[in-house]
Order: C-alpha cells, then sequence, then structure tokens
C-alpha cells in the first residue's frame, strides 16, 4: 500500500518536472519524495493514533459489551429465578387451592354426616328422652343452621352421644309424661336401662315397660300386665331395684300385642257389608247343622238289608207283617217298600214303574236345602269382593283428598277393605265342602235305596215264579 503511494507521488513530481523543464528533475523528485515521506510519516502516526484511538475504544466498547453481557447474563438468571420462583409460587397457589378446595369438601361432608347423625339420632331416642334432650337438640339445629360451626356441631353431639350411652349402661330415672291405654296422659317417673324405659305414676295412675305408637310423638304404658308386676314396676321407679319382665324384642312383642283386636272389633271393621255377610254364614250353618241331622235318620248303604225280611214275610203271606216290617225301614227306603207291597201282585214292569216314580218322589225331599247352600256358598265370596271393591273405593277416595303422606293409613284402610273378603271365603270355603259331603251323602242314599229296590222287585219276581209254574 505504501508502495503504490510512493509511485504515485513520484510521477506526479516527474510529470510537473517535466512541464516545467528538464533541468532539476531530480531535486524536485527527491524533493517530491521527501515530502511524500514526510507527509508519509504524519499519515502513518495519524494512522497510528487513529489505531490506538480504535484500540482503546474498542477495548472499551469490550469492556461496556463483557459488562452489558455480565448485566444481561446476571439479569437473565435473576429472570428465570423470578420465573422459577413464580411457578413454584403458582404450584404453592394452586396446592393451596386444592388443599382448600379438599378441606372445603371435608367440611361440607363433615357438615353433612353430622346432620344425618343429628336426624339419626332422633329416631333413636325414646320418646321418654324425648323432652329431657330437647335444649341440647335445639343448640345442636342452631350450630348446624350457622356456617363454619362444624366442629363444635360435632364435637356437641359426640358429647350428647356419650353422655347418653354412659346413662343407658349405667341406667337413668328422670320425670316425665306418658299415656296410658285410654289415651289420658300422667305425669311420673321414667327408668331407662340400656334400650328398656319403664314408668310409673303416682297410685292410681298406670305403671308398666313404655311403647312408641305409630303416630303418636308422646310414650305409651303398657297396660295389659296383672298388678303383681304393675307394681313391681313401682319398685323398679321408686327404688331402682326389683324383678321386672325384659321384654327382648324391644318393643315390637308389646306393639303386637296391642295390635291384637277381638273377633268383634275385626267385623266391625268390615263395614256395612259384614251385615248381610254374617247372615249368610248365618243361613249357611243352619243349612248345613239341619241337613247334616235330616240326613242321620235315612237309610244308608246298608239300608237294604231290611228288605229280606220283608221279602220273608211276603213269601209265607203276612202282608200286616210284611208292611210293620216296611214301616221300620229309614226314609226314602220305607215308602218304596211300601208301596211296592201294595203293588206287589202287578207285573214287573209295572211294578218298577211305580216304584221308580216313588223314587223320584222322594229326591226332592232328599235334596232339599242344597241348592239354597250352594247358592250361598257361591254369593259369600262375590258379596266379599264387593265389600273390599267399595272399601278400596273409599280409600283411594281419601287419598285424592289427602295425599298418602302416611302409609299406615293408607295399609289401614286397604287392610280393613279386605275383612270383607276374608270373611266372605271364611264363609263360602267350609259352605262349599258341606255342600259337597251332603250332595254326595245324598246321592250315596238314592243309589242304596235304588239297590235296595232293584233287590225287592227281584225278590218279588222268584216268589211269583214258582206260583206261575
Amino acid at each position: 500500500m505504501t508502495s503504490r503511494i510512493l509511485l504515485f507521488a513520484a510521477s506526479l513530481a516527474i510529470g510537473t518536472s517535466w512541464a516545467a523543464g528538464p533541468e532539476e528533475p531530480l531535486a524536485k523528485v527527491n524533493q517530491a519524495l521527501t515530502q511524500t515521506r514526510q507527509d508519509l510519516t504524519v499519515a502513518r502516526r495519524d494512522l497510528e493514533n487513529v489505531h490506538a484511538s480504535l484500540r482503546g475504544s474498542k477495548q472499551q466498547a469490550l469492556d461496556r459489551l463483557g459488562k452489558g453481557e455480565t448485566e444481561l447474563a446476571t439479569i437473565e438468571s435473576k429472570q428465570r429465578e423470578a420465573a422459577s420462583g413464580r411457578q413454584k409460587d403458582e404450584e404453592s397457589l394452586a396446592g393451596l387451592q386444592v388443599r382448600t378446595q379438599n378441606a372445603k369438601q371435608l367440611a361440607d361432608f363433615l357438615a353433612g354426616i353430622a346432620r344425618e347423625y343429628r336426624m339419626a339420632f332422633e329416631t333413636r331416642i325414646e320418646a321418654a328422652e324425648a323432652a329431657r334432650l330437647t335444649p341440647e337438640l335445639e343448640r345442636i339445629d342452631a350450630l348446624l343452621e350457622a356456617k363454619g360451626k362444624t366442629p363444635e356441631t360435632l364435637a356437641a353431639l359426640l358429647d350428647l352421644s356419650l353422655g347418653r350411652a354412659e346413662q343407658a349402661l349405667g341406667g337413668s330415672r328422670f320425670p316425665g309424661q306418658a299415656l296410658a291405654v285410654d289415651g289420658t296422659q300422667h305425669t311420673g317417673q321414667f327408668v331407662r336401662f340400656g334400650p328398656l324405659a319403664y314408668f310409673a305414676a303416682p297410685v292410681p295412675g298406670p305403671a308398666g315397660p313404655v311403647t312408641q305408637r305409630v303416630g303418636s310423638r308422646q310414650p305409651t304404658v303398657y297396660g295389659r300386665l296383672d298388678p303383681e308386676r304393675q307394681e313391681a314396676m313401682r319398685a323398679l321407679v321408686d327404688t331402682g331395684n326389683a324383678t321386672v319382665p325384659v321384654d327382648v324384642s324391644l318393643g315390637l312383642a308389646l306393639q303386637v300385642e296391642e295390635a291384637k283386636e277381638t273377633l268383634t272389633e275385626h267385623l266391625r271393621k268390615g263395614g256395612l257389608t259384614m251385615v248381610p255377610l254374617l247372615g249368610l254364614g248365618g243361613i249357611c250353618l243352619v243349612l248345613a247343622i239341619f241337613k247334616f241331622l235330616a240326613l242321620l235318620f235315612v237309610s244308608g248303604r246298608h239300608g237294604g238289608r231290611g228288605v229280606a225280611p220283608v221279602l220273608a214275610a211276603i213269601r209265607e203271606g203276612d202282608e200286616e207283617k210284611a208292611l210293620a216290617l216296611a214301616g221300620k225301614l229309614r226314609t226314602p227306603l220305607r215308602s218304596v217298600i211300601v208301596q211296592g207291597i201294595h203293588h206287589r201282585d202287578v207285573e214287573k214292569a209295572h211294578l218298577e214303574e211305580i216304584l221308580y216314580e216313588q223314587m223320584l218322589a222322594q229326591m226332592p225331599r232328599m235334596e232339599r236345602f242344597l241348592t239354597p247352600l250352594a247358592v250361598c256358598a257361591s254369593v259369600a265370596p262375590l258379596l266379599g269382593l264387593l265389600g273390599t271393591v267399595t272399601g278400596m273405593i273409599h280409600t283411594f277416595r281419601l287419598i285424592t283428598v289427602f295425599g298418602t303422606g302416611d302409609a299406615s293409613l293408607l295399609s289401614a284402610g286397604i287392610s280393613e277393605a279386605l275383612i270383607t273378603t276374608e270373611v266372605g271365603l271364611v264363609i263360602a270355603i267350609p259352605a262349599l265342602l258341606c255342600h259337597a259331603y251332603l250332595s254326595r251323602r245324598v246321592r250315596g242314599v238314592l243309589a242304596a235305596t235304588q239297590e235296595a229296590t232293584v233287590s225287592f222287585v227281584n225278590g218279588l219276581t222268584l216268589r211269583s215264579e214258582p206260583d206261575d209254574s
């Protein structure tokens, strides 16, 4: 680069010298070279200064760049740390939100358990304890209605349950009111140990085990105990020491016993339909008894044995003796044999017609009262079904008006409606069985009478054959 500048300066100086004249060309060239070298030196120095300045600026720029990179790295590191911290914070916040949600769900779950336990607790306590525990239960209800009181509510429920369990194990006595069997209310003392409860009111009030009637919120004293056991109950309530009966069914046996009703009460629930039903039952009973007694005095399977003496008397020609023997036979064979004796001399075909006519005359008498008995037996279940249908219509009419809030009332109405069907079947089944037995008995009597009649006709025929010969 420098040699090119020198050659350019020399050529310029030579050109200038030759233009002025040929003399002194070398001096001018040298002078130009010298000047060029000076200028070159100055330019080099300036260039070096520029280079030095550039190196200084470059170093400063590099230093500033290094500082900038360091600061940038520091900022990036801080940014990464901030991002990491923010991620951790977000994760912590998410975890806190999840734990908060879980805690809220747990609190709601515990609150639900508390409410369910509260409701179940009230159903487990006896009516005798309801008045004593009412203030504490009202306080628990207030805690349940307040928000954020789940721990206090659970603690109160647990304290109440543990206290009741301790009292149940050791026994407790407290005042209260109970209903007698007639519905009157009496004030007295309750004794409770375990699931059993007893009550005794001052004399002449009731004393006995306590039951809970359906639809009543007050306890009821079982009133079907003998006086000795009632005194034992009073001694238990007064002194806390007595020998008393224990109901292992926890009141269920007493409720079943109290639910029992007399036959009159049961029939009265059937309504007006029971009147014709009971009338039909009485008619069936009277007809069956009358017909059974009537059949005791008719000829049976062995009634034909009395025909042989009659035939023997006829063979002897003693008509009076034959009529006397025939008069001792039972109905309907007696009438048939008497007619046969009176017409013993007619032809066999004519005699058979006479005796058959006499048998036909006896059949209505033998079958009397069987048809009314069958009719009553057939009508009784239909009449019972009619009473059930009308009772069901009445029950569903009440459901339409009052709704189905109480299932026990609905079941009671249906059971009362079915009483008529029950009574109708109770009347019809024995009546049908009696009709079947009596009809079979009548058929047997008629068959035996027919057999004895044939035997009588054949005996007369055998008697007449030797006379004809």
